[in-house]
């Protein structure tokens, strides 16, 4: 008889704003739904209250196979986890607005204290917790202090995650269950754009705040000498953050030739084909679907190391460079556009290849088969 996984998740599909997690979570359950019922409970909303169009209320509803409540406002979380049989709870977020509720509702007694696992999904992370630190770090020391944590078990996608939650958490080795997040399937790759040595088309791609690094990007680029077409793409949820990014723009050199172009909800992996290079010296990353978009698309990454996305320049297919060392961003940008059409060809090639063995990577979807054994 399949177990029955309740995950509990702030953002779900169809929202768009929310980042990896809810696609890490989306991506896990269509991967294992063949062995595990899921069930998913999520807000009617987007990130920024956007109310999401043509949610359907107080029932479950199906989306890709598996039954989804879209929580309104005036709906008791707790009720509807004890009106939904289950064997294992999974929370997709560690400081969400539904963990808390769980956690607080589990400590009083009016949610049932049935098997829980965490997922933190990045955000014990030294770039994740900088943002709005203190509130995050009072939030721990209190439940740390209460023991709350200690009964559940914890997912982390890598071993350094795991690390992180032994270290803020105090939590023991044997109740932290490893295995990475699982990628989208590919239908077909795209035909990557041509280059020529002495042109260069970057993009960045990614939700538009502090985390994710735009103004770092642009003060690399205020720095390379050569011509360069710079498009961002993403959401603006921060609007002081972007004008200041705006005013970062404004003062690029005129031969760096910046535009924002917008949001992208979909072909994101045939919008990365049509340029060379991706740049995203992002804060911290737990996975980064964008990173694996990327390469899918043929668009050499050009990335921090605050990913798990290392030793890129060793296979051919793009750089990690320690936010650290600006020069090294700037040489980077530089050699690739000198770079040949026979050159990027071959690394665009390594690129697609290296991004579609993950997805087929069979062992990833294995150890997640094994979190809920």
């Amino acid at each position: 008889m399949k177990k029955t996984i309740l995950c509990i998740s702030d953002y779900y599909y169809p929202a768009q704003r929310a980042g990896g997690a809810p696609h890490a979570l989306r991506m896990m359950i269509a991967h294992l739904q063949d062995e595990y019922h899921f069930r998913v409970i999520t807000h009617d909303f987007d990130v920024g209250g956007y109310l999401m169009p043509n949610i359907t209320h107080h029932t479950w509803v199906t989306v890709d196979d598996v039954p989804v409540w879209y929580r309104s406002s005036n709906e008791a979380l707790g009720s509807i986890i004890q009106q939904t049989p289950h064997d294992m709870v999974y929370v997709n977020s560690l400081f969400g607005m539904f963990p808390m509720q769980l956690i607080m509702g589990r400590l009083v007694k009016r949610i049932p204290r049935t098997p829980l696992m965490i997922a933190p999904h990045g955000e014990l992370y030294a770039g994740a917790l900088a943002q709005k630190s203190l509130k995050k770090r009072i939030f721990l020391m209190v439940m740390k202090q209460l023991g709350v944590y200690h009964s559940a078990l914890w997912h982390a996608t890598t071993d350094e995650e795991a690390e992180q939650i032994r270290h803020h958490l105090g939590i023991k080795r044997d109740v932290i269950r490893i295995a990475p997040v699982l990628p989208a399937p590919i239908a077909h790759l795209p035909q990557p754009t041509s280059k020529r040595s002495g042109e260069l088309k970057v993009i960045f791609l990614s939700r538009i705040i502090p985390k994710k690094n735009l103004h770092g990007a642009l003060n690399i680029l205020a720095n390379v000498k050569h011509p360069i077409q710079f498009d961002i793409y993403g959401t603006q949820e921060d609007s002081a953050y972007w004008q200041m990014c705006e005013s970062l723009m404004h003062h690029l050199p005129r031969h760096i030739q910046a535009r924002y172009c917008g949001a992208v909800t979909d072909g994101q992996i045939e919008l990365f084909s049509q340029y060379h290079l991706f740049l995203f010296p992002t804060q911290g990353e737990n996975f980064g679907y964008v990173i694996q978009e990327s390469l899918l698309g043929g668009c050499l990454p050009l990335i921090s190391t605050a990913t798990p996305w290392h030793g890129l320049a060793d296979k051919q297919v793009g750089w990690d460079v320690s936010l650290a060392d600006l020069d090294e961003f700037i040489r980077i940008i530089q050699h690739v556009y000198e770079m040949d059409g026979h050159t990027f060809a071959t690394w665009s090639k390594n690129a697609q290849t290296y991004g579609l063995r993950i997805v087929n990577d069979t062992t990833r979807i294995e150890q997640n088969r094994l979190l809920f054994r």
